[in-house]
């Protein structure tokens, strides 16, 4: 179970890329394979909060 106090961080192989806003293109890379996801605003949003500085907690009480 994970604890709530624990930061989340993406691993460096992956990269957030947000295209156009308003068009909704939001993508998640991996930059070592070369996969490729295509996101929606709430993954995106979700996804950039892992900066290794929010806890869990934290990111909860965003959504």
């Amino acid at each position: 179970m994970l604890e709530v106090d624990k930061a989340l961080q993406l691993k460096e192989e992956f990269i957030l890329y947000k295209l156009k806003i308003d068009e909704g293109m939001f993508w998640l890379f991996n930059i070592e394979n070369g996969d490729s996801f295509k996101l929606n605003e709430t993954s995106y949003y979700i996804l950039s909060m892992f900066n290794g500085k929010r806890s869990i907690g934290e990111i909860q009480k965003c959504i």
